[in-house]
Order: C-alpha cells, then sequence, then structure tokens
C-alpha cells in the first residue's frame, strides 16, 4: 500500500470528526439555553409559591400546572437533544478509532476490515441523531 492509499484511508474520518464537533458544539450550545429555560420556569415557580397567599387557591393551581406542564415539556426535548449528543460523541470516538485503523492497516490487511467496521458504527451513530431528532416532538 502506498502513503497516497494510507492518507486518503486517513482523511475520511478526520473530515467526519470536524463535521460531528461541529453539530456537537451546536447542541451543546442549544442544551444550554434549554437548560436556562428550565431553570427560569423553576424561578418563576418558586417566586409563585412566595406570593402564595395572595393569589386565589385557583388561580395558584393553575399557574403552577402551567409551569409543570412547561418544565416536562422543556425537560423532553433536552432529554432528546443529550441523547443526541451521546450518540454525536460515540461516531466522533468510532472515527477517530477508524483513523487509527486505518493507519494500522499498511501493518495487516485484516485491521482495514476492523476499521471498515468502525466507519460503519461511526456513520451508523451520526445518521442515529438524525432520526431521533425527528420523532421528538
Amino acid at each position: 500500500m502506498d502513503a497516497f492509499h494510507v492518507l486518503s484511508l486517513s482523511i475520511t474520518p478526520v473530515v467526519l470528526i470536524s463535521a460531528c464537533g461541529l453539530t456537537t458544539l451546536a447542541l451543546y450550545n442549544r442544551l444550554n439555553a434549554i437548560l436556562a429555560r428550565i431553570r427560569a420556569f423553576h424561578q418563576e415557580k418558586i417566586d409563585l409559591l412566595k406570593i402564595a397567599d395572595k393569589l386565589d387557591y385557583d388561580d395558584q393551581t393553575i399557574l403552577l400546572e402551567m409551569l409543570d406542564s412547561q418544565i416536562t415539556k422543556v425537560t423532553v426535548k433536552a432529554k432528546t437533544i443529550q441523547k443526541s449528543l451521546y450518540s454525536l460523541l460515540s461516531a466522533i470516538s468510532a472515527f477517530l478509532v477508524c483513523s487509527l485503523l486505518g493507519a494500522a492497516s499498511v501493518l495487516h490487511a485484516w485491521v482495514g476490515m476492523l476499521a471498515l467496521g468502525m466507519h460503519v458504527f461511526g456513520a451508523y451513530a451520526c445518521f442515529w441523531l438524525e432520526f431521533a431528532g425527528q420523532f421528538a416532538s
């Protein structure tokens, strides 16, 4: 195997690692915003409970139920993004191992099959992110 072939085997996982890294960064930022929203809802709930004696029982119950439903909906979104981040981090790890095994395939041909398997696993983890995001509400 010549140097060009080894270099071309190593480039593909590196490009995919960069793409997954950018997507991971965007999802971490989005998760941060969602967690800030959850904290704000909890703070509103605490503030509402502090002034509970000034409100009617029915109004207080309606407001607390509304805040609880919002917290539940936003928490589901946060869990979906968290699962997507786990998937992306798995894909990055698989592509990293694929890149290393691709370079090691110069020494033994069977290592190339392991590199291919890690590449397929990384691609599966990356595409799982797309399908998980579609089924989240």
